[in-house]
């Protein structure tokens, strides 16, 4: 297993309330979660039906080839934490005080 978590693609899905069961039943590998039903994400994980709809939808997508796999997400929050780090960095120079 080593350091994967389930962190990598539910994060960037908003679902990351959902890490710990996830990771605790061992399923860090978004592979392993493709046969799994709306039923079994909402009742084997405590997933809300909306939530559950989305990550179905997120893997379904994934098998397809549609070009939203952990690879695309995780680029995708790279990008995103690239820019939340250029805004701080901004900011901080902007509320720098001479001589400070």
């Amino acid at each position: 297993m080593g350091d994967l978590s389930s962190e990598v693609f539910l994060g960037p899905l908003h679902l990351s309330q959902y890490v710990i069961k996830f990771d605790e039943e061992g399923f860090d590998d978004p592979d392993v979660l493709a046969d799994l039903s709306l039923d079994e994400l909402m009742n084997d994980f405590g997933m809300k039906r909306g939530h559950a709809v989305k990550l179905r939808k997120w893997l379904d997508g994934r098998a397809s080839g549609g070009g939203s796999g952990v690879d695309g997400v995780v680029k995708e929050a790279a990008k995103q934490a690239k820019l939340l780090e250029a805004k701080a960095k901004f900011a901080a120079l902007v509320h720098k005080t001479p001589g400070g």
